[in-house]
């Protein structure tokens, strides 16, 4: 089947020595166009690009980066079901207005699932042959009928019905940040009748005891499969630790409680002091403040991270010393 769109390169100005990459309908009237982030000479454009694979030659210098970005922007259509949305500029426009409001989100991990929301939106729209929709055109109907396809279509598959109320409910509230502004525009809300099906428990499967164990105590020799090991295990000494909180630690979220002058050598801690050593950094998803205690367990990975295997107890009250005045650089 022959491709609906084509990729050109576009000048912004006509003195430019440059031009953008875009994806671009064939159509005579729909010209709808979606960046896609590069920008080249026409001249080299047109002496190293295959029109028909839609691809760069290997004439040109590094050809695959190109190529690699107009796959990624392949990929990212199909989530429209290859369908090309075009940017409205019509205030009235929910998609454009949607997109101001996800600009305005701080925190990006918050920001990265409320755009999957949206592209999920997107597709549903392109499902009954609409690339943008209006405030005047959310009706109750519509959103009953979104919900239904929330309920029912797969790609690549059905979703739960607490993550259609999810969807829902975020896609309600942008109506109502328009409703701040626009307190009158609807006479009967869109939401009016809709039903949220009742929230699920949903299985969370827990590690054992023994499997815990089992990780800590099992010799493993690839290198790479044994870094993996200890940080899933640090998550799990630090009481749940998420994943992005774990990958942005560093070594000055270790606080002790004591300054020790630099180049001071402390192999054991001070007899009777307790200075309760714990980690403190700020959620990367929520910004708020958390302090962990450094366990026993905590301070083996930690200890085995800066190349010291030592194993025992009586390692425990100097180690957090070490580890603070250490040289990483």
């Amino acid at each position: 089947m022959k491709s609906t769109y084509s990729i050109v390169c576009i000048k912004k100005h006509k003195d430019d020595k440059e031009g953008y990459l875009f994806l671009r309908n064939k159509g005579k009237t729909d010209r709808t166009k979606k960046a896609i982030g590069l920008s080249i000479t026409p001249l080299q454009f047109k002496n190293n690009f295959d029109k028909i694979k839609m691809r760069f030659k290997s004439t040109l210098k590094n050809y695959q980066i190109f190529n690699d970005k107009i796959e990624d922007t392949l990929k990212e259509l199909e989530k429209t079901n290859n369908v090309l949305i075009a940017k409205s500029k019509d205030k009235s426009s929910f998609l454009r207005f949607w997109e101001l409001k996800l600009e305005e989100i701080e925190n990006h991990n918050s920001r990265i699932k409320k755009t999957g929301i949206k592209t999920k939106f997107e597709k549903y729209l392109a499902s009954i042959g609409k690339s943008d929709i209006f405030f005047n055109q959310l009706t109750p109907d519509l959103i009953k009928d979104l919900q239904k396809y929330l309920k029912t279509a797969k790609d690549p598959k059905e979703m739960t019905s607490n993550t259609v109320t999810h969807y829902l409910k975020v896609i309600k509230g942008v109506v109502a940040q328009k409703l701040e502004d626009e307190p009158r525009l609807y006479v009967i809300h869109p939401f009016t009748g809709v039903k949220y099906d009742k929230k699920t428990e949903t299985d969370r499967p827990v590690l054992q005891e023994l499997e815990i164990d089992r990780m800590l105590n099992t010799e493993i020799d690839d290198v790479k499969i044994d870094l993996n090991r200890d940080k899933f295990l640090f998550q799990i000494f630090a009481q749940g630790m998420r994943v992005s909180d774990l990958l942005l630690l560093r070594w000055n979220n270790i606080i002790t409680g004591l300054s020790i002058a630099e180049g001071t050598e402390v192999p054991n801690g001070p007899k009777g002091v307790n200075l309760q050593p714990h980690l403190k950094y700020k959620m990367f998803k929520t910004d708020a403040p958390v302090e962990t205690p450094i366990t026993f367990n905590l301070c083996m990975i930690l200890l085995k991270l800066i190349g010291l295997q030592w194993r025992g107890y009586d390692i425990l009250e100097g180690s957090v010393y070490i580890i603070e005045h250490i040289d990483i650089s």
